[in-house]
């Protein structure tokens, strides 16, 4: 596996994931994420695969996270489900702590 990030690098990604080899190149000049913030997303796509998007809820890795699954050309609808329950979940932990507290 190969991961260095930005500036027409190519990631390199096992099939069993449900990715493919993709290279790309990015104009960083209006690109919201730092080089930094990417290529730790990249780094724990790259360990933990899939999995790793039900982390997209927190606040200042879970943007990169998808940001990197969709480099990654990770398939959509398995991304929406995946991501869906995450954030379902995060709402109704937030709504029941909003409630315990009124």
């Amino acid at each position: 596996m190969e991961s260095e990030c930005l500036g027409g690098s190519s990631m390199l990604v096992s099939e069993e994931e449900g990715v493919q080899d993709y290279s790309f190149t990015t104009n960083l000049l209006f690109f919201p994420f730092s080089k930094k913030q990417l290529d730790k997303a990249s780094s724990w796509y790259l360990k933990y695969g899939k999995w790793s998007l039900f982390l997209c809820w927190v606040p200042i890795i879970g943007d990169p996270l998808t940001i990197v699954a969709g480099m990654f050309r990770f398939p959509l609808i398995i991304f929406i489900i995946i991501v869906s329950i995450s954030k379902v979940l995060r709402y109704i932990f937030v709504g029941y702590i909003a409630l315990k507290l009124l």
